[in-house]
């Protein structure tokens, strides 16, 4: 029987689908080739172009150029008896994820990304159970994962080696000054650690300044405080933060419960206090506390005064009114409302923040300058951090795991400024005072009172509670201590 009409044409075109489709798929695999390609170039053009933005952003926010690379492993050990989940990211804004890691249980890991500028890493870490715990690990440091009672955690169990010297032990004519800071001094607190380990606290010679949070930071600095620890208060004070958004307004009670751990009536005896060496900058209102209206408006109008001046802080009776100094110059709204103390004439004035008045509280000429924003807001300084830390961190604290990375990018940026900056900035300073400083023993001291008669007296005039700072119109109306659910005195 004869084939169908048609039917070789149907057969011969069925024979040819296999080839053409063959043809097809590899003219679709070039064309999916040269996409991948274009796509590649447009990724890579939008990275470099997202990298010059953001150096052209740094360079208008005015932060200072990291020269410095750095080396070492984060050593992770799992202590627990499940799989967790590490996650390590950059611990600058960007957060870029870096690697992503599962370690069984009793297992060591090491995360080296090799030499780069990042000395620290944002470490998230996970288990079962939607349990997790964060931090910030440095190179060379170890820590380890632990669960105990069902709570999550991760121990750093092994610092990062510091370097130190003797480079500030006696250096003569050098003075370093603190930036207000609000809650960024975290930030100053990383810088004196540094400068600690360099021998600051024994040069007799050395004098400082600072306002605000600057000024707390250089007179814990030059007493020989830990700043680790002050750190460590701090990232207890942020977690209270966290849970109640109100006691972002408590940094006064903060502060002097962070004073408690080691301020005692025999503190104002160190050296450096009697010396006159740690200067405190005040803002003080031109007028009486009790001046009427009338009487300062034309004291005004004559030119006899000023609504503000600007005040230096730096001899002292006793240590509650160093304490009280220290109060004034960092109050500012969220550490509290101006409040009245005494000046040097004997009269009552309201003090307020340092900042109002001298931002930047330098010495001299040679003082070297620290703040903890970028150069882009406030005065230019001689450290500042090396990457972009937003302003508002001044206002709102950030995460406990960023304040740790904070104050690490302190420390750096000191130890980096030291080692570039230091030899030149000495020379400077003794070319211009050619007489040589007097022979002084290095500062040693042992306080001889462990008293704490300073709090009752500076809760006798400071108000710390808002219902107290509200009330009594900038003095407690007693001497009372604070209500046991909110204690100051442990």
């Amino acid at each position: 029987q004869a084939p169908p009409p048609g039917s070789e044409s149907i057969s011969s075109s069925r024979a040819a689908i296999p080839g053409m489709w063959s043809k097809f798929k590899d003219a679709a695999g070039k064309v999916q080739a040269e996409l991948k390609v274009v796509s590649k170039e447009i990724q890579d053009n939008l990275t470099e172009a997202g990298k010059k933005l953001n150096e052209e952003l740094i360079v208008a926010a005015g932060v200072h150029r990291r020269r410095r690379l750095y080396g070492g492993p984060v050593a992770i050990k799992n202590c627990t008896t499940e799989v967790v989940e590490l996650t390590f990211s950059k611990s600058n804004m960007s957060g870029g994820k870096l690697q992503a890691e599962a370690i069984g249980p009793d297992w060591d890991y090491s995360f080296d990304p090799g030499e780069s500028k990042d000395f620290d890493f944002f470490l998230e870490v996970k288990a079962s159970g939607g349990r997790s715990a964060c931090l910030t690990a440095i190179r060379s440091a170890a820590y380890e994962v632990r669960c105990s009672g069902g709570a999550f955690t991760v121990e750093q169990v092994r610092l990062p080696e510091r370097q130190k010297s003797d480079s500030l032990a006696s250096a003569p004519g050098l003075s370093f000054s603190f930036s207000a800071s609000g809650w960024l001094f975290v930030y100053q607190l990383g810088v004196a650690d540094c400068l600690q380990q360099h021998g600051i606290t024994r040069n007799p010679h050395m004098r400082v300044a600072g306002a605000s949070g600057g000024a707390l930071t250089v007179a814990t600095m030059m007493y020989g405080c830990d700043m680790k620890a002050l750190r460590d208060h701090i990232k207890e004070c942020v977690c209270r933060v966290n849970k109640n958004v109100g006691q972002a307004i408590e940094l006064r009670k903060f502060i002097l419960e962070a004073m408690q751990k080691f301020v005692r009536d025999g503190s104002i005896k160190h050296p450096v206090f009697q010396s006159g060496r740690v200067e405190i900058a005040v803002s003080e209102a031109g007028f009486e506390a009790t001046q009427s209206l009338t009487s300062r408006v034309k004291a005004l109008s004559k030119g006899e005064t000023s609504i503000v001046k600007g005040k230096r802080k730096k001899e002292f009776g006793k240590t509650s009114e160093a304490v009280i100094a220290l109060l004034a110059s960092a109050t500012m709204g969220i550490s509290g409302l101006p409040f009245k103390m005494k000046n040097e004439e004997g009269k009552e004035v309201k003090v307020a923040d340092g900042a109002i008045t001298d931002f930047m509280p330098t010495i001299d000429k040679f003082s070297i300058t620290v703040k903890p924003f970028s150069d882009g807001l406030f005065a230019s300084a001689d450290v500042s951090p090396t990457e972009f830390v937003p302003g508002s961190y001044g206002l709102w604290p950030p995460q406990p795991s960023t304040i740790d990375h904070l104050y690490e990018l302190g420390y750096r940026d000191m130890d980096a400024w030291l080692e570039e900056m230091l030899p030149e900035r000495l020379a400077a300073a003794q070319a211009a005072f050619p007489e040589p400083a007097p022979e002084l023993p290095p500062v040693e001291f042992e306080c001889a009172d462990d008293g704490m008669t300073w709090l009752v007296e500076v809760l006798a005039a400071v108000p710390v509670s808002w219902s107290d700072q509200w009330g009594a119109g900038g003095r407690r109306t007693s001497s009372k201590q604070p209500p046991e659910e909110e204690p100051l005195i442990t």
